[in-house]
């Protein structure tokens, strides 16, 4: 009993002993805690504007990137990648690029791009750009013409910006290390257009002495020629009928086709306007008017383009399609007799190539359904109008952009494999193979 009786008491010491050092090192633990709150608060007392210094200091000339992972850019032929440039330059200017690309070959390309804005608020990075960018079906609107304050943290390949209100994020790569340049450092105009620091190696200038006659959707025209060595160009353009004047102006060209902009404001107009783009797609810039014009597209440029820079790989495999396609055709030559109901009409409108033909022009169209609508898509623009239902072989153009002139009631009919619908006014047709 006396044994028990002592064991009893031992482990009780014990017990007390262990309670004692327990709370001995729980005080020592929150003493280091108090203490290092205390030192980080002194500090940041000393020192309240540093982090708004190192962040504005790191945006200075820096480059990065955001890959748009689930997002493609369609060509008619090739699924392309895309990504979006975020050049951060001095004195809050901002260069936005909205990049179409093939992975197996990268030098094939295409591009738009817009001017903006950044700055540090309440230690958040505020971005605003002009316009909206859009390349071959994709348009890129997480930066808009509203200024848009993000939150902001750092990971392990670049930044990560998440937006105040929706939440969405863009996760921005660091593509250089900048640091801030004096105005010493900078390259002049002509520099930057003559000399480019890529990680592919110049293409040649495939532009060099072209000469092209362009028209937009609006039948406003543009003359463009490329200097001998493809380094310059010139452009003359006038709106519909010449009423506002022509105008006349003249840039350099960077060697991936980039067009300087320019002012470039027809004789008789007030407000100013650019001619800016690349070789491809010349655009009318900084101008925000009721008289907009363009884009032209230089299809042969494009062309051309295709031709030069895909690899063989990707050009056989472009020819066996075509050799497959053409068999098809073959297999398919005697006529399908369509019946005019709706749906039969929009199946065989589905992904043909459709042409509008019209007093105001040629037009290239294509039909696709959404959820349980069919709609009309114009692909220069890419502005689309609804597609409904009118029975007795008919269907109605609904819901179009402003000044389409295609709005109204259109009649299906059929010629062997050539399908058409007519305007019910007499004033246009569009016509595909069944």
């Amino acid at each position: 009993k006396q044994i028990i009786k002592l064991q009893a008491e031992i482990l009780e010491q014990n017990r007390s002993v262990k309670i004692a050092k327990s709370n001995t090192e729980k005080s020592r633990v929150t003493e280091k805690k108090l203490a290092s709150l205390t030192t980080e608060n002194t500090e940041h007392k000393s020192k309240p504007s540093e982090e708004k210094r190192l962040l504005k200091f790191k945006f200075s000339s820096e480059k990065y990137e955001e890959t748009l992972k689930d997002k493609f850019c369609d060509d008619g032929q090739l699924m392309l990648m895309a990504s979006v440039i975020f050049n951060f330059e001095n004195e809050g200017a901002l260069n936005v690029k909205l990049n179409c690309f093939l992975k197996t070959a990268s030098s094939y390309s295409f591009d738009d791009q817009t001017k903006g804005r950044w700055k540090i608020k309440n230690n958040k990075l505020c971005l605003q750009v002009e316009n909206e960018l859009f390349v071959m079906g994709l348009t890129y609107r997480k930066v808009g013409e509203k200024e848009i304050c993000w939150d902001i943290s750092e990971t392990k390949s670049g930044l990560k910006l998440t937006h105040p209100k929706n939440k969405s994020v863009i996760n921005l790569k660091t593509l250089n290390k900048g640091k801030l340049k004096s105005s010493s450092d900078i390259q002049g105009k002509d520099d930057k257009y003559r000399h480019r620091n890529s990680k592919i190696l110049p293409v040649k200038r495939y532009w060099a002495g072209h000469k092209a006659t362009l028209k937009d959707v609006n039948d406003n025209e543009l003359i463009i020629k490329y200097s001998h060595d493809g380094m310059k160009f010139n452009v003359e353009w006038w709106y519909w009928g010449k009423k506002g004047g022509v105008a006349r102006c003249s840039g350099q060209v960077s060697e991936d086709g980039v067009l300087e902009p320019v002012p470039c404001k027809p004789e008789f107009k007030n407000n100013p306007r650019d001619i800016g783009g690349t070789i491809h797609k010349i655009g009318l810039l900084n101008y925000h008017g009721p008289s907009p014009a363009g884009p032209w597209l230089d299809k042969k440029l494009n062309y051309v383009s295709e031709q030069k820079r895909l690899t063989e790989l990707d050009r056989k495999n472009l020819q066996k399609a075509s050799i497959k396609e053409n068999q098809i055709a073959s297999l398919m030559s005697l006529p399908v007799k369509i019946k005019g109901r709706f749906i039969e009409i929009m199946t065989s409108m589905k992904n043909k190539t459709i042409e509008l033909d019209s007093v105001h022009g040629k037009w290239p169209l294509k039909v696709y359904k959404d959820g349980n609508y069919w709609y009309l898509e114009e692909q220069i623009n890419f502005q689309k109008a609804k597609l409904v239902d009118e029975r007795n072989n008919k269907i109605s153009v609904t819901e179009t952009p402003q000044n389409w002139p295609i709005t109204g009631i259109w009649k299906f009919r059929q010629d062997g494999n050539k399908c058409r619908i007519d305007d019910t006014e007499g004033m246009a047709n569009m016509t595909w193979n069944c």
